[in-house]
């Protein structure tokens, strides 16, 4: 650690808030490494050649705080902070699991390389170009101005990305997804919820691309110079596409060309409507 932990404590009637910040000196892309039992995760970048984590503990009292102990520590520009679930058997444990958690808050360099896991909560991050993992038991994950790869992945909650430039892999077990940006590769899957792709102009399909929900509507959206073939299906639902050739359509299936074709754009729904729409919301040509 390069700086000193300040630390400052807020109790209030029905619970205490215990609030620490860790600065740290980078020479470089840093590489940030968060794990978290419980609670949320803020990521936001900065224009200093620093990191800051502030782990802000929240529990009903001073003792149950003591026990949620963080091990943060530094290795060149590799900054790994861990906080484990307490198993401290002094503390009187009664309480719920939910009035016992963590907030991370960091800052950090634009060009850094980001991994977050929390057990429950959720997580956002914005303006980060690098690679951005981020991983919840249950909880809502959002990214905003992201230029790299992307990896998306919750148990239950939606995932909205938004202006983002480069690789996409989002999973949900229970919720909606939502990607716009200039896309490359795309995995995008939810067990249950409606998805939309928005892929704007700057668009480059590196990679077969796989759209799935088990239970909703997909609406996909590409650009105008776009080139690819075209693969939807759904077993319930209707399908609305237009394309420079359909070579196969039936009630449940249909089969394509974007442009001059090429890589596989491939959408499938169990149960739900799928539409393909061009840039200004127009059917695809």
């Amino acid at each position: 650690m390069s700086g000193t932990a300040g630390e400052s404590a807020l109790p209030l009637d029905d619970q205490y808030i215990e609030r620490t910040e860790y600065p740290f000196t980078v020479g470089g892309r840093a590489d940030v490494s968060l794990t978290s039992f419980s609670g949320s995760i803020d990521i936001h970048a900065w224009e200093r050649p620093e990191v800051l984590v502030v782990v802000e503990k929240i529990a009903p009292n001073k003792d149950d705080a003591a026990a949620i102990q963080a091990r943060i520590e530094q290795a060149g520009n590799h900054i790994r902070v861990d906080i484990p679930r307490p198993t401290d058997k002094s503390v009187n444990h009664s309480f719920t699991t939910g009035r016992r958690h963590v907030r991370l808050f960091v800052s950090l360099p634009a060009a850094s390389d980001v991994e977050a896991t929390t057990g429950a909560g959720a997580i956002g991050v914005d303006r980060i170009s690098g690679r951005v993992t981020l991983q919840s038991g249950a909880g809502d994950l959002d990214g905003r101005g992201l230029n790299g790869s992307v990896t998306a992945m919750t148990g239950a909650g939606k995932i909205d990305i938004d202006d983002v430039k480069g690789d996409v892999d989002a999973q949900t077990g229970s919720g909606a997804i939502s990607i716009r940006g200039s896309l490359n590769r795309l995995k995008v899957r939810s067990s249950a919820g409606s998805i939309i792709v928005r892929a704007v102009i700057g668009t480059m399909i590196l990679g077969d691309w796989n759209i799935s929900s088990g239970v909703g509507n997909i609406d996909v959206t590409v650009p105008d110079d776009i080139n690819a073939e075209l693969d939807a299906r759904t077993d319930v639902g209707s399908l609305d596409a237009h394309l420079s050739t359909v070579t196969e359509r039936s009630t449940h299936h249909l089969h394509g060309r974007v442009g001059s074709g090429g890589r596989c754009i491939s959408v499938r729904t169990g149960v739900g409507s799928i539409t393909v729409r061009g840039p200004q919301g127009g059917s695809a040509k």
